[in-house]
């Protein structure tokens, strides 16, 4: 796997469900509620970290939703922590909604979408790839070999939630 560690705050069910739902439909003011959670996690799962970045989305869905709550996260948690925010990648082209596919369909839709645009930024650095809601992994994962390929260290994942697996539901949170 791209990522060498992905946790979650929580599993994505109830109202941890409905507060990643109303932060990612209108509800911006709720990405430092979000980092709250999120900074213990940080704290512990991933202190040899030294960068932050974010999920990239296309200029169109991020008009249309009027911000990207992936970056939020990610710069608020910056902010707090004094790790580095690095926005070095892009999403070369618009993808279907993930939330409609399969696991094998989700990683055909996300294949090669993202570029890292800034290769000295990424290069050598240990990175959390931080996002509202841990799937599947597919996303995480494609973004993670970009930034691999562009020369990081190691890439790991830091979600608001995470859908369990079935086959294996603890992997992806604590």
């Amino acid at each position: 796997p791209a990522v060498e560690k992905a946790r979650s705050a929580f599993v994505h069910e109830g109202e941890a469900a409905a507060l990643v739902l109303r932060f990612k439909k209108g509800s911006k003011y709720l990405f430092r509620t979000l980092c709250d959670f999120l900074m213990p996690l940080l704290e512990r799962e991933f202190a040899d970290a030294d960068s932050l970045t974010f999920v990239p989305m296309t200029k169109r869905a991020r008009r249309k939703r009027g911000y990207n709550q992936s970056r939020l996260l990610a710069e608020e948690l910056s902010r707090r922590s004094g790790k580095q925010f690095l926005d070095a990648a892009e999403k070369r082209r618009e993808t279907s909604m993930q939330k409609s596919l399969g696991r094998r369909e989700r990683e055909k839709n996300l294949k090669g979408c993202f570029r890292v645009t800034d290769k000295g930024a990424v290069r050598g650095k240990r990175i959390v790839i931080v996002d509202d809601t841990f799937t599947t992994g597919s996303t995480v994962s494609e973004l993670a070999r970009a930034l691999l390929h562009a020369g990081a260290e190691c890439v790991y994942a830091l979600t608001v939630t995470s859908v369990p697996d079935r086959r294996n539901a603890a992997e992806n949170r604590t």
